[in-house]
């Protein structure tokens, strides 16, 4: 079994730094996604429709569907392609981790830097979540990523964490954390220092 393991101070700087992201190596945000947080910060949730995505972007209806079937194909290929750029990092940076706890931080961090570069992503995500129970968005697992997690935790034998956890229920669990921190401190008026601080207890 895989126990966690104490990361020191200095570790977890060297973390930090290696998962923070260059906004200029970064690309741009599309306008459809600006465009779609704009209206649901607008209009919430229940507002959404193509007709006001549109309107933001000044565009026609019509141009918007040209490219898509339908709403739901609009946002979830968007979103999609997001997903994949935010495993690519992850993926990265997982290389770098030297043993399970450091792999856990690894992947929080990675994912956090990634959203708080993203954060309109965040709402747009719950507003699939809110319409849509197969939540359809999601980007099958990379299987890289898969691998690496495997290699830390043999099969059917996860980390020791005191109580009985499969590998399914800890990936879950470290792909919520970075959301609900990020949301919750948000609404508490939580500084980036705030967010690390809280990360390294996490």
């Amino acid at each position: 079994r895989f126990y966690p393991q104490g990361l020191s101070e200095k570790r977890m700087d060297e973390i930090d730094k290696m998962c923070r992201i260059n906004p200029e190596d970064f690309p741009e945000e599309d306008r459809f996604f600006t465009a779609l947080a704009n209206v649901i910060k607008k209009y919430s949730f229940s507002g959404v429709t193509i007709e006001k995505i549109a309107d933001e972007m000044n565009l026609a209806k019509s141009s918007l569907y040209s490219h898509f079937e339908n709403k739901n194909k609009l946002i979830t290929e968007q979103i999609r392609r997001e997903l994949f750029l935010m495993q690519t990092i992850v993926l990265e940076n997982c290389a770098e981790g030297k043993n399970f706890s450091e792999y856990l931080y690894i992947k929080i961090r990675s994912e956090f830097e990634y959203f708080m570069m993203r954060p309109s992503i965040i709402p747009i995500c719950g507003w699939l979540l809110m319409s849509d129970e197969e939540n359809p968005f999601f980007v099958e697992d990379c299987e890289d990523v898969k691998k690496i997690f495997n290699r830390k935790v043999q099969e059917k034998n996860g980390p020791d964490l005191g109580i009985p956890l499969s590998n399914e229920l800890i990936e879950f669990w470290i792909a919520a954390l970075p959301v609900a921190l990020i949301t919750q401190g948000q609404a508490h008026g939580l500084k980036r220092d705030d967010f690390g601080k809280a990360l390294r207890i996490i």
